[in-house]
């Protein structure tokens, strides 16, 4: 049962899924500013020998569309399980530590842009939140919004109901440019009134950046000038 062991280190802890001194390591994850790890200014993975690009972006960049990228997290060891627990044992407990990691992101970002920018979340599959009775990025939203006072901004939809997950790179690259779309302009006109000069696309995890790259090419032809894409976690 989750939250009887720690996913880091195996020892007892309470009603969350680590222990109270790998939960202070995790939620203290590397910042964008002030960090000691250089991280590649195309897709935000850390780099190692390289300058400004990874090896991977410096070959073949997928996400061109976004000024920058900045996953909290590296998906790798125990980090996998956190997230796991997190969407598919829906431990839903972690969702407000989620959502504080990234209103302190957003700060930091509207510091770096000097004006305040709304999240604009990439969007459910059709039909995912009346199956499974949530969505994470849709929950993460909700904490955004009421405990941050962010401003959140539904401008995308998307059309597929098939979970990219279980798709390999070539297929995902295949289908992305149809997977999504955006909210019509009289509802956008509507809702949120005039197209926000900058803005931060939130989801939970970056694994080939298909996904980035699609949103962020969506909102650019909808005339947003900046795109900032945060992650929780990067494959």
């Amino acid at each position: 049962m989750p939250g009887n062991e720690c996913l880091c280190c195996g020892k007892k802890c309470g009603m969350l899924i680590l222990c109270e001194k790998c939960f202070k390591s995790f939620m203290n994850y590397d910042s964008f500013l002030h960090g000691k790890k250089r991280r590649c200014a195309g897709c935000g993975r850390r780099l190692l020998s390289e300058t400004s690009l990874c090896s991977k972006c410096t070959a073949d960049r997928v996400v061109v569309s976004a000024e920058r990228v900045y996953p909290l997290h590296d998906y790798a060891l125990w980090k996998k399980d956190v997230l796991f627990a997190w969407k598919t044992d829906e431990v839903r407990v972690m969702s407000p530590f989620f959502a504080k990691m990234i209103s302190d992101a957003v700060r930091e970002l509207e510091t770096v842009s000097g004006m305040a920018m709304p999240v604009v979340p990439v969007p459910p599959r059709p039909g995912k939140i009346r199956k499974a009775g949530w969505d994470q990025i849709e929950e993460l939203c909700y904490y955004l919004h009421r405990m941050y006072g962010i401003s959140v901004r539904n401008l995308l939809v998307r059309y597929s109901k098939t979970q990219q997950k279980k798709m390999d790179r070539a297929r995902r690259f295949c289908i992305i440019e149809n997977e999504y779309g955006e909210v019509s302009s009289r509802k956008r006109e509507k809702l949120y009134g005039k197209t926000p000069d900058s803005v931060i696309l939130l989801d939970d995890v970056m694994t080939t950046g298909a996904t980035a790259e699609a949103c962020s090419k969506i909102l650019r032809n909808m005339g947003v000038k900046r795109i900032f894409v945060v992650t929780l976690f990067a494959v």
